[in-house]
């Protein structure tokens, strides 16, 4: 065990390094704070460049604003990164979602967006974009609240941004497929909130394929396909959340000023706020002794 990681007791790694890219993640009780600590630990290697820069850009996202991350804090020893944050109780989107009954799933939907809201309102208001909202960021605590996680993809769009990302297929808007972080806005992280209630339902990922190649240009030129787990009201909502343009011509194959204009473009034409998603919601009915309105208050 490292010397920082002496630090804390009771220490144990979370999730599976099999499916984890890079780095480890523990879960540890601070011998000062007493508290419960998530640390994660990425080697200092040529290979993990891009991971380390992730966890860089996470460490700058602390905040003072219930459920987004506070506390957060990054190390360095001579051969390893550690970024520590405070231990969050509680389950991912969709595993809660997996134990909801049916009848009760739009109603839990309603309050969560209503919970959402001012989440992202926080981060719209402070010109941020999380840039990787997926049912794996989104924790419902065990006090029943939303807690959103994971900023290491996340951008200040007031700040000239030039890295070059790969971002996941399959959430990310095309915006953010395509590198354009310059034009990264709200609305970019509720196309991958539409993506993410597709997949509640659904249980799948639209549109994809093995090949990253035929995926990546069936998400630029598709709309979100239609599935019988999903009701036609719900699929228009989702349908404007998740708006594009769709690339008939390869994007490399246009100049940049036509490429971010197509974007723009399409950008525009997604429900603008998290309210108006909201709203829309809202506007489904719920028949009568069908559905049991639950609560996450």
């Amino acid at each position: 065990m490292s010397e920082f990681l002496s630090q804390f007791h009771s220490l144990r790694e979370l999730g599976s390094q099999k499916r984890r890219k890079f780095g480890r993640v523990y879960y540890g009780i601070s011998k000062v704070s007493q508290q419960g600590i998530v640390i994660k630990s990425i080697t200092k290697t040529p290979k993990n460049s891009v991971a380390i820069a992730q966890l860089h850009n996470e460490a700058n996202f602390n905040f003072d604003f219930q459920g987004l991350p506070s506390g957060v804090e990054l190390f360095e020893t001579q051969d390893t990164f550690y970024l520590t944050k405070p231990y969050i109780a509680g389950i991912t989107i969709d595993q809660y979602w997996k134990q909801l009954k049916k009848k009760n799933r739009i109603p839990f939907l309603k309050t969560f967006l209503e919970k959402l809201s001012p989440i992202l309102t926080h981060l719209e208001t402070n010109l941020i974009v999380h840039g990787d909202i997926k049912p794996g960021n989104i924790l419902i605590k065990e006090d029943n609240n939303i807690e959103l996680i994971d900023f290491g993809l996340a951008t200040k769009t007031d700040q000239e941004n030039k890295r070059k990302t790969l971002f996941p297929l399959g959430f990310a808007a095309p915006e953010l497929i395509l590198n354009k972080l310059e034009i990264a806005n709200s609305t970019t992280d509720i196309y991958a909130l539409g993506i993410t209630i597709w997949h509640l339902f659904t249980n799948e990922m639209p549109l994809s394929h093995p090949n990253p190649s035929i995926y990546t240009n069936l998400l630029l030129n598709l709309d979100l396909p239609k599935h019988s787990a999903i009701n036609k009201e719900i699929h228009a909502i989702l349908l404007k959340m998740t708006a594009k343009h769709r690339f008939q011509i390869p994007p490399n194959k246009m100049s940049e000023w036509e490429v971010i204009n197509l974007l723009k473009m399409a950008m525009l034409e997604r429900y603008q706020h998290i309210d108006a998603v909201s709203e829309a919601f809202k506007q489904i009915p719920e028949k009568k002794n069908f559905y049991q309105r639950i609560s996450l208050r």
